[in-house]
């Protein structure tokens, strides 16, 4: 999630720093595949398939998927693992850290095991939360907690967002492209996003949660710290005033944060309100008897944890880029293949080529991105849009801007003031999904970009040979195209109008002014 774009200018000290890209060490597993699934070649245990029946439902909406989070973690037994990029100390956050603690203190045994990803520019859980955590007995990791001036290795972020559980059916799992954060769920008052997520329940669940164990035991992992006391300072005799204040300004910003945590995780009668909406909401959502089925075929891929400066899908880890090309080159001449991404820039000679491959196939590309106007990431869409031309040219495709416009089926929760939360907000896309042909679809946390195919860690999930549950996302997918609009000419939509158009005066000044430096500096977007 390019939530970069509120550190702008921390982002472009990052950017100018990175010119020079060496190639790395590359770290290898032997960890083998268990269970009803078998371990492809080389790629073992990154690259699974299972040919058993997995159960899975298709979450659209929002308060849907956060809904279903608070159910697995209420249902569990032995143990919850977590793993996400973002996990923000906001509402959604507030009510998946109590459903948590809630279940700890019900059953005290239960191993709860919270990865977050320690980004400097996005983490949000505090020393003083750790603290309460780990109190608790919620075990709390970071991965890659190097500071903002390792310009190279700060780069390198845990992208993935899965959550496993042992339920009363089994193992359960959900995963896709939701964080832990208010936008994700429909919950923000000024801009939301419209995404995806996928539930499971069978055997494939060993092989995800084997690669949470890889990560959580990963060397770039570390064990989140206490906030501690502020020490008592040694009294200068001839200035014990100094000292003396010191102390007490770092006293009082220590209980401010220990204050400030007890109320995150104590719950409140606003905690109640929302959680008894997202609960009736979203257990409606859930009801959709067409978002569940059954996929036989099922495929599970993630990419290697650590660091490598290896080149896109030439890199031993980027085992998600290299899946996803291999199965868009399996498209058979005259099929059609799907793409929702919320960034979209090629700047790989494998992904350029598997682009230009279509074409010659004749298979029929549409691609729903964002556009300025409902992009959380300003700078991507200054490297996309004057590029509008060059992948039309590339591919007989489609291409279409999300307007930014919220979708009127969309059910809404009531603030205090008793009016939606998100009745002014801006929609923008942040589902990863693609449709290859009628049958196939994957669903994962894999952006077309540049990050995703070189910095991030990610993972997909890929169901083959159902054709129920890819038409039911295909419709939504068309649903969503239905408030965008088609851009066949650089910088102009269909209609002739500015693909800026409904951008907000200062996103496009900022729009303007990255133009040159994120044309620069591609590799990074």
């Amino acid at each position: 999630m390019k939530k970069f774009s509120k550190h702008f200018n921390a982002k472009i000290i990052l950017l100018l720093s990175l010119q020079i890209f060496t190639q790395g060490r590359t770290e290898a597993f032997g960890i083998q595949s268990n269970g009803a699934t078998t371990a492809l070649d080389y790629q073992a245990p990154f690259y699974v398939r299972s040919t058993q029946p997995n159960q899975v439902q298709i979450i659209q909406n929002g308060l849907g998927g956060l809904q279903r989070r608070i159910e697995m973690i209420e249902k569990a037994r032995t143990s919850i693992d977590i793993e996400y990029f973002i996990y923000n100390m906001d509402q959604a956050g507030r009510l998946m850290t109590q459903a948590l603690l809630a279940k700890k203190k019900q059953n005290p045994d239960i191993k709860i095991r919270l990865l977050v990803d320690a980004s400097p520019t996005v983490l949000q859980i505090t020393s003083a939360l750790v603290s309460r955590l780990t109190d608790a007995g919620i075990e709390v990791r970071f991965y890659n907690a190097t500071p903002l001036i390792s310009l190279i290795k700060v780069q390198y972020r845990d992208h993935r967002k899965l959550l496993v559980v042992d339920g009363p059916e089994g193992f359960e799992a959900i995963t896709g492209s939701r964080n832990i954060a208010d936008e994700y769920f429909e919950l923000h008052k000024d801009f939301n996003f419209r995404d995806r997520d996928i539930w499971i329940n069978g055997p494939i669940i060993k092989d995800l949660k084997m690669s949470f164990e890889l990560y959580w035991n990963n060397q770039r992992v570390s064990i989140a710290q206490k906030l501690g006391a502020p020490p008592k300072l040694s009294r200068d005799p001839k200035n014990q005033t100094a000292a003396d204040l010191q102390f007490a300004l770092r006293t009082r910003e220590y209980k401010k944060q220990i204050l400030k945590a007890k109320d995150f995780i104590t719950e409140n009668s606003y905690d109640r309100f929302i959680k008894n909406q997202v609960s009736e909401l979203g257990k409606a959502a859930l009801s959709e008897a067409q978002s569940r089925g059954v996929c036989d075929n099922m495929t599970f891929v993630t990419d290697k944890p650590g660091f490598d400066t290896g080149k896109n899908a030439g890199s031993p880890k980027r085992q998600v880029l290299r899946a996803l090309l291999t199965r868009i080159n399996k498209l058979q001449t005259g099929e059609r293949l799907w793409i929702e991404s919320p960034y979209f820039i090629i700047d790989d000679h494998d992904a350029l080529e598997t682009m230009d491959s279509l074409d010659k196939k004749h298979i029929k590309a549409t691609l729903l991105t964002n556009g300025l106007s409902s992009t959380d990431a300003f700078y991507v869409a200054a490297n996309f849009v004057p590029r509008t031309s060059f992948y039309q040219h590339m591919t007989a495709s489609d291409i279409y801007i999300y307007s930014g416009d919220s979708p009127a089926h969309l059910p809404q929760v009531q603030g205090s003031d008793g009016k939606p939360l998100n009745a002014q907000s801006v929609f923008g896309l942040h589902s990863k999904t693609y449709i290859f042909g009628t049958s196939d679809f994957g669903i994962g946390t894999f952006n077309v970009d540049p990050r995703s195919a070189n910095l991030n860690s990610e993972l997909m999930l890929i169901c083959e040979d159902n054709l129920a549950l890819t038409k039911y996302i295909t419709s939504d997918i068309e649903d969503r195209i239905k408030l965008s609009r088609a851009i066949k000419t650089n910088g102009l939509a269909a209609d002739g109008s500015s693909v800026l158009q409904n951008a907000g005066l200062m996103k496009r000044i900022k729009f303007y002014l990255s133009l040159i430096p994120s044309s620069l500096f591609e590799c990074l977007m």
